[in-house]
Protein backbone atom coordinates (compact mmCIF):
# COMPACT_ATOMS: atom_id res chain seq x y z
CA UNK A 1 0.00 0.00 0.00
CA UNK A 2 1.10 3.53 -0.71
CA UNK A 3 1.47 5.80 2.32
CA UNK A 4 3.08 8.95 0.89
CA UNK A 5 2.68 11.47 -1.88
CA UNK A 6 6.04 12.06 -3.62
CA UNK A 7 7.44 15.40 -4.77
CA UNK A 8 10.55 15.28 -6.95
CA UNK A 9 12.86 18.06 -5.78
CA UNK A 10 15.97 17.18 -7.78
CA UNK A 11 16.98 14.63 -10.37
CA UNK A 12 15.45 12.61 -13.15
CA UNK A 13 13.54 9.36 -12.84
CA UNK A 14 11.60 6.96 -14.99
CA UNK A 15 8.16 5.69 -13.97
CA UNK A 16 7.28 2.24 -15.26
CA UNK A 17 3.59 1.36 -15.28
CA UNK A 18 3.02 -2.18 -14.02
CA UNK A 19 0.19 -2.92 -16.51
CA UNK A 20 2.15 -1.85 -19.60
CA UNK A 21 5.34 -3.85 -20.25
CA UNK A 22 8.35 -1.76 -21.30
CA UNK A 23 6.54 1.47 -20.47
CA UNK A 24 8.60 4.41 -19.35
CA UNK A 25 7.36 7.86 -18.35
CA UNK A 26 10.01 10.53 -17.62
CA UNK A 27 9.76 12.18 -14.19
CA UNK A 28 11.76 15.28 -13.28
CA UNK A 29 12.12 18.00 -10.66
CA UNK A 30 8.76 19.67 -10.05
CA UNK A 31 6.73 16.52 -10.73
CA UNK A 32 4.55 14.86 -8.11
CA UNK A 33 3.38 11.27 -7.81
CA UNK A 34 0.76 9.38 -5.81
CA UNK A 35 -1.56 12.29 -5.03
CA UNK A 36 -4.38 9.74 -4.87
CA UNK A 37 -3.06 8.48 -1.52
CA UNK A 38 -4.25 11.75 0.07
CA UNK A 39 -7.85 11.18 -1.04
CA UNK A 40 -8.36 7.41 -1.31
CA UNK A 41 -6.90 4.04 -0.42
CA UNK A 42 -4.09 3.66 -2.93
CA UNK A 43 -1.74 0.93 -4.07
CA UNK A 44 1.31 1.69 -6.21
CA UNK A 45 0.66 1.00 -9.89
CA UNK A 46 4.29 0.93 -11.00
CA UNK A 47 7.82 1.70 -9.90
CA UNK A 48 10.38 4.48 -10.14
CA UNK A 49 13.94 4.18 -11.34
CA UNK A 50 16.47 6.97 -10.89
CA UNK A 51 18.02 7.92 -14.23
CA UNK A 52 20.26 10.80 -13.11
CA UNK A 53 23.39 10.82 -10.95
CA UNK A 54 21.39 11.86 -7.88
CA UNK A 55 17.82 12.38 -6.85
CA UNK A 56 15.92 14.10 -4.03
CA UNK A 57 12.29 13.28 -3.23
CA UNK A 58 10.13 14.86 -0.55
CA UNK A 59 7.49 12.55 0.96
CA UNK A 60 4.18 13.79 2.34
CA UNK A 61 2.74 11.27 4.79
CA UNK A 62 -0.94 10.78 3.95
CA UNK A 63 -1.92 9.87 7.53
CA UNK A 64 -0.28 13.00 8.98
CA UNK A 65 -1.76 15.17 6.22
CA UNK A 66 -5.25 13.82 6.94
CA UNK A 67 -4.74 14.37 10.68
CA UNK A 68 -3.81 18.03 10.14
CA UNK A 69 -6.66 18.58 7.67
CA UNK A 70 -9.19 17.10 10.11
CA UNK A 71 -8.92 20.15 12.37
CA UNK A 72 -8.29 22.69 9.60
CA UNK A 73 -10.52 25.54 8.53
CA UNK A 74 -10.14 24.36 4.92
CA UNK A 75 -11.38 20.83 5.64
CA UNK A 76 -14.69 21.29 3.82
CA UNK A 77 -12.90 22.53 0.67
CA UNK A 78 -10.44 19.64 0.72
CA UNK A 79 -13.32 17.18 1.11
CA UNK A 80 -14.93 18.66 -2.01
CA UNK A 81 -11.63 18.47 -3.86
CA UNK A 82 -11.15 14.84 -2.77
CA UNK A 83 -14.59 13.83 -4.05
CA UNK A 84 -13.98 15.61 -7.36
CA UNK A 85 -10.47 14.15 -7.68
CA UNK A 86 -11.73 10.59 -7.26
CA UNK A 87 -14.70 11.18 -9.57
CA UNK A 88 -12.53 12.56 -12.38
CA UNK A 89 -9.90 9.85 -11.90
CA UNK A 90 -12.56 7.15 -12.24
CA UNK A 91 -14.09 8.84 -15.30
CA UNK A 92 -10.76 9.32 -17.08
CA UNK A 93 -9.22 5.98 -16.19
CA UNK A 94 -12.36 3.85 -16.72
CA UNK A 95 -11.00 1.08 -14.46
CA UNK A 96 -8.13 0.46 -12.09
CA UNK A 97 -5.89 -1.04 -14.78
CA UNK A 98 -5.56 2.44 -16.35
CA UNK A 99 -4.75 4.27 -13.09
CA UNK A 100 -1.16 5.16 -12.35
CA UNK A 101 0.90 6.90 -9.71
CA UNK A 102 1.56 9.79 -12.11
CA UNK A 103 -2.13 10.55 -12.76
CA UNK A 104 -3.42 13.79 -11.32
Amino acid sequence: ACKHMHFVIKGELSYNFIHVPNSSHPIEAGDALCEAVLWANWTHRGWLCVTSASCEILLLCAAQFQKVVESSAVKVYLQRYARLYVKVMLEECHDSSHMSDVWG
